[in-house]
C-alpha cells in the first residue's frame, strides 16, 4: 500500500513509499529481480563449483549452500508458475483451485486493472513451495495430469535425433532425486 512520507510539521510532500507487507508491494519487488527460469541452472552450477573448491562440508560457508539451493527452487518453482497461469488460459482457469482460499486484496485488484501484476503474479506469490510435495501439486493442478509418472518417463528425444541412440529417461531414478528433493527441502 502506498502511504505518504511526512513528518510532523513538514511542509515538503515526499514521494510516497511502498508497505513492504503489502502483497503488491512484494510481488513487484519480486517482478524487478533477475528471471530465475533462465539463471537457475547457472546458479545451481556455481554452487556446485564453490562446493567443490571448498572441499570442508563441515565449514560454515558449506552450511549456506542446501539454503541457497532452497531458495533458487522457491524462485524457479513461482516463476514458472507465473509463466504457466499467464500463457495459457486453460492453466489459468486450473490455477484457480490454487488461490480460491484467497480473500480479495483490493491492492491486488487495482494493480491487475492497472496492468502492474498478473493473475500468474497471484497465484506464485499465494502458493507455498515450502516442500516437494506442494510443488509436484501445484504443477499437477497446473497441467490437469499426472506429473509423477510424466517426469519419471520423460525422455530426452535429440538422443534419437541426433547421436541415434534410443533415448533413455532423463532422470535415471526419479525416486531418488525426489528423495535428495525432499531431504532438501
Amino acid at each position: 500500500m502506498l502511504e505518504p512520507s511526512r513528518c510532523p510539521g513538514d511542509t515538503v510532500q515526499r514521494e510516497p513509499t511502498l508497505n513492504t507487507r503489502d502483497p503488491l508491494t512484494q510481488i513487484l519487488k519480486q517482478k524487478t529481480s533477475p528471471d530465475a527460469r533462465r539463471y537457475a541452472h547457472y546458479e545451481i552450477e556455481q554452487l556446485i563449483h564453490l562446493w567443490r573448491k571448498d572441499g570442508d562440508p563441515t565449514s560454515l560457508s558449506a552450511q549456506f549452500y542446501p539454503i541457497r539451493v532452497v531458495a533458487l527452487l522457491e524462485t524457479f518453482t513461482r516463476a514458472w508458475i507465473r509463466v504457466m497461469v499467464d500463457e495459457s488460459r486453460t492453466m489459468a482457469q486450473h490455477a484457480i483451485r490454487l488461490v480460491d482460499h484467497l480473500k480479495p486484496d483490493y491492492q491486488l485488484i487495482l494493480g491487475v486493472t492497472a496492468r502492474t501484476v498478473t493473475f500468474g503474479d497471484i497465484v506464485a506469490h499465494a502458493v507455498s513451495v515450502s516442500n516437494l510435495g506442494h510443488i509436484m501439486s501445484h504443477f499437477q493442478i497446473l497441467c490437469d495430469c499426472e506429473l509423477r509418472t510424466l517426469l519419471a518417463t520423460a525422455a530426452d528425444e535429440s538422443q534419437l535425433e541426433v547421436e541415434g541412440e534410443e533415448s533413455r529417461p532423463i532422470i535415471a531414478d526419479f525416486d531418488e532425486v525426489c528423495a535428495h528433493v525432499f531431504e532438501t527441502l
